[in-house]
């Protein structure tokens, strides 16, 4: 697989439009309404929250994503937290889609049954399968969904869903597509009636194409683990400044919002500040099927002008660093960086999570 995507919508605002604004300005969705970060976690795995469509026209559609091949992997947690007190047949509310070819979304006649649908969701689109081809979606329960296509605008394709690790969907020979990208724009939410939605709450996104030799059918689990100092004391205990000097100057425990107080800093070249994080063996019911671990943070300087810095991770005896950014007194750097190996090269395990710190490297500074 090539991962191309996560998202674990811990780090955004409780206000809708911040929510908008800070989606669309992080690069990653080209559009977003109607969508708020709660506590109402659709995972409860300790770490973050969720985010939640909060009206009939809540959506989401992310940047453009460039894919090897005509596969499509698309996973998030999911939970339906509100039920229709009354049903339409004709009546649709898209769970996830790709561009708008193809969707996965439920009938509200039969408002916890998710079918595949091959077109545009404004139109309905047509059903793949059969009868008996869809998957269901309880209320108030979590759901791990995983989404497989083969796109193709002839009978070659083929649609695969797993539900919590079990396939619940397998429809063969069929078109799936009513075009056929070698970009996608993955969408979520929207219904074609204002009268009939409910409300869903999403949580540890990520996309994959079918490049590379593993993971290229049902994936595992991906986590995002926000780096979210809960205050200077608990950083101060559970901090390792690996050459010493000063680790942190400024934390608090709100959310990462971009507010001045809501940031980790550090003004000296070369300093690499490691945080703990929960024991994952422990938190995560699923951690033996982690395959990829993403860390969002928000990072501030006190050098001159700038400072270059980079996401690193750390097992106890190795350390990997992610992309270099640059971060300014004035402008507190928001980024992310996906971790699809360990900190040794290798694949995660239990004992690797179990002993993993995250924070960043302050590579340079003007």
């Amino acid at each position: 697989m090539a991962l191309l995507f996560m998202d674990g919508f811990d780090h955004y605002d409780t206000s809708a439009s911040n929510v908008s604004a800070q989606m669309l300005g992080s690069g990653d969705y080209v559009s977003s309404s109607g969508m708020e970060r709660t506590s109402e976690t659709a995972y409860g795995d300790g770490l973050g929250s969720a985010l939640v469509f909060n009206d009939d026209s809540s959506y989401w559609q992310t940047k453009s994503l460039p894919i090897a091949g005509n596969r499509v992997i698309i996973g998030f947690h999911v939970r339906r937290t509100s039920q229709q007190s009354s049903n339409n047949a004709t009546a649709w509310q898209r769970l996830v889609g790709i561009n708008n070819h193809f969707n996965l979304s439920m009938n509200m006649s039969k408002p916890n049954r998710v079918y595949a649908k091959r077109g545009s969701f404004n139109y309905q689109g047509i059903e793949l399968g059969g009868a008996g081809d869809y998957f269901t979606l309880e209320q108030n329960v979590t759901h791990h969904i995983v989404c497989i296509v083969d796109q193709s605008t002839s009978a070659t394709g083929r649609v695969q869903v797993y539900k919590d690790g079990i396939k619940v969907i397998d429809i063969q020979n069929v078109a799936t597509v009513s075009a056929h990208n070698a970009n996608v724009n993955i969408i979520a939410g929207q219904v074609q009636s204002s009268n009939y939605w409910e409300r869903l709450a999403y949580d540890n996104l990520f996309v994959m194409d079918g490049g590379g030799a593993e993971n290229n059918d049902y994936p595992g689990i991906l986590r995002v683990l926000p780096l979210l100092p809960n205050g200077d004391d608990a950083i101060a205990a559970g901090a390792t400044a690996l050459n010493g000097g000063s680790h942190f100057e400024e934390v608090d425990d709100e959310f990462l919002n971009g507010a001045d107080s809501t940031y980790t800093s550090t003004a000296t070249a070369g300093d690499q500040n490691l945080y703990d994080v929960p024991v994952a063996s422990t938190l995560w019911a699923d951690a033996d099927q982690v395959i990829a671990l993403q860390v969002k943070q928000n990072v501030g300087t006190n050098a001159p002008t700038n400072s270059e810095i980079a996401a690193v991770i750390n097992d106890g005896t190795n350390t990997a660093q992610g992309d270099t950014h640059t971060a300014t007194t004035v402008a507190h750097k928001l980024f992310s960086h996906i971790f699809d190996a360990a900190p040794d090269g290798g694949a995660w395990d239990l004992a690797t999570l179990d002993a993993l710190k995250v924070g960043h490297k302050h590579i340079s500074s003007s």
